[in-house]
Order: structure tokens, then C-alpha cells, then sequence
């Protein structure tokens, strides 16, 4: 098996995306070069700086497309959790976000996975936890109006992982399977696949 070195400048990174798919395709395992060290895989100890990198050349050198489809979304919904929670969009207290303690009591839920009209809670909520139980990706990327009108929102085409490697109708399943364990999604998705 031949490896490629490839740049780990981001920006010179992305551009190389589609010739990276290509080469995967042939299964030429790609590596990353950084600071004189070369990187195979994201489970190696590495600079915090390359992650992304590093997650997409680990995506590129699966060849199983369940495999691979499995890994972008395990990614994805990785990043998605960061990203919430790196910049608390939700500011939670209490176990109540901002926009809810906002409201008047009568119209208070929860979480955001609590149907208002209902009130009751999706079946996959852990109530002890007070987590999802099945990271559903759609469910990650909704964004409620009240983050929206703060210019907050996140869809399919703006996490890494799911903007390279989905079809336009991938990510439309990604944007919209609400509610849907992995398993399902990813079912969906292979029905409409684009992977080499």
C-alpha cells in the first residue's frame, strides 16, 4: 500500500478533498505531514490544530462504505456537541435554556426535545442522563428561532465532515431525519450514496 503525505494546512487541505477521494478509491493510504512528524491517524497522540485533518484523512482511509458512513457521523455529531458546547449557545440553568426561562411558565419545556404542543418528551430522551440516547445528527443540527434570530444555525453544509463527503440529497436526510437513531440514517443514506 503506497501512502501519500499531504499538507496539513487547512486551507490548502480543502482544496485537495476531492483528489484525496479520488486517491482513496485506488485504497493509497494517506497520511498527514505536520512540524517534520507524519500522522496516520486521528488515535495517534497529535496537535490539537490538525484534529480535523486528521478525522478526514481516518474517513478517507476507510474503504467499507458502512464503515466510512458510520465514522462521518460519529464525527459529525462530535463536532456538533463541541461546538454547543464550547460556545453554550443554549446558556443552560437548571436544565433550561435561555430561551425557555425567557418565556412566560405556561409555555416553558424542558429541553428541545420537548414537543410543545404535547409536552411530551422524544421516546430517546434519557431521563436520567438528560441526554439524547441515540445522538441523532438531525436532531444536532436543529436550531431553535430564538438562536436563529442571533444568526446561530447550523446545517449539513456547514459541518466539515457531512460538506465533503454527502450528496446534496445525503444532506438534506441529515438535515431532516428528526427523532432517528444512527443505524436509520445511515440506512438512509446508502440508499442515496456517493462514496467511492
Amino acid at each position: 500500500m503506497e501512502k501519500v503525505v499531504i499538507i496539513s494546512d487547512y486551507e490548502n487541505f480543502v482544496k485537495k478533498i476531492c483528489y484525496l477521494r479520488f486517491l482513496s478509491i485506488f485504497r493509497i493510504k494517506i497520511s498527514v505531514g505536520y512540524k517534520k512528524a507524519i500522522y496516520e491517524t486521528s488515535k495517534e497522540k497529535h496537535p490539537e490544530e490538525i484534529d480535523m485533518v486528521l478525522n478526514i484523512v481516518d474517513i478517507l482511509n476507510v474503504h467499507h462504505k458502512k464503515d466510512k458512513y458510520s465514522l462521518i457521523y460519529d464525527y459529525a455529531c462530535d463536532y456538533l456537541d463541541n461546538e454547543f458546547q464550547k460556545n453554550n449557545w443554549c446558556c443552560f440553568k437548571n436544565n433550561m435554556c435561555e430561551c425557555n426561562r425567557n418565556k412566560p411558565k405556561e409555555y416553558q419545556t424542558s429541553s428541545c426535545c420537548t414537543r410543545t404542543s404535547t409536552r411530551k418528551d422524544c421516546k430517546y430522551l434519557d431521563e436520567e442522563k438528560k441526554r439524547c440516547s441515540i445522538r441523532c445528527l438531525a436532531c444536532k443540527l436543529f436550531v431553535c428561532n430564538y438562536l436563529r434570530k442571533k444568526g446561530i444555525k447550523y446545517t449539513a453544509n456547514k459541518v466539515p465532515y457531512l460538506k465533503y463527503f454527502l450528496s446534496p440529497r445525503q444532506k438534506l436526510i441529515s438535515n431532516y431525519s428528526f427523532f432517528k437513531p444512527k443505524e436509520e440514517i445511515i440506512k438512509s443514506w446508502r440508499r442515496f450514496y456517493k462514496l467511492p
